[in-house]
């Protein structure tokens, strides 16, 4: 597959859920979790994280890819190994998020891996892992704006006098 190819399906999903939520997000958010991901029948494990992972490999990894297409010290051929340590080897991010949210996040990556030989610019390479960055970050900034942020007031902070109170309460 060319990469331009590749780059044509990521940004027609990425069109397609920029201001409507995808359907990933909205099973995810409802309690369905496609991989059974989760543990002792809760989803919320499952929904951190897809925020954090989808924030860490769009904002972190795939920016970093990007960004070091403008590093000319950082020759074409290093960033196409980098991309595919990132993607396909260890970890594997895109897996992950694929497993937790969202199975077109581990497919794009894969078909961003096979097209790289077809990648023969650093204009080219920015512009196909820049729309696997901008599917990413819209993943998360899905996911944030459903994130049940309330649940952090059951986290209060302690300070050194309610701990005083305490410590005399338990005299």
């Amino acid at each position: 597959m060319h990469w331009t190819d590749v780059r044509k399906t990521i940004d027609a999903e990425v069109k397609r859920i920029w201001s409507v939520e995808s359907a990933d997000i909205t099973r995810l958010r409802m309690g369905i979790c496609h991989g059974q991901a989760g543990s002792f029948g809760q989803y919320f494990s499952t929904l951190v994280f897809a925020l954090t992972y989808t924030l860490a490999l769009g904002e972190h990894v795939v920016y970093g890819l990007v960004k070091g297409a403008d590093n000319e010290k950082v020759p074409l051929d290093a960033l196409k190994e980098l991309s595919k340590e990132h993607f396909v080897v260890g970890f594997r991010a895109p897996m992950f998020v694929g497993y937790v949210l969202a199975p077109k996040a581990e497919t794009f990556a894969e078909d961003i891996v096979a097209a790289l030989d077809s990648v023969t610019t650093r204009e080219d390479f920015k512009a196909l892992l820049g729309s696997y960055f901008t599917y990413q970050n819209i993943l998360h900034w899905w996911l944030h704006v459903y994130f049940p942020w309330s649940l952090g007031g059951v986290f209060e902070q302690v300070d050194a006098a309610r701990i005083a109170t305490l410590q005399q309460l338990i005299k």
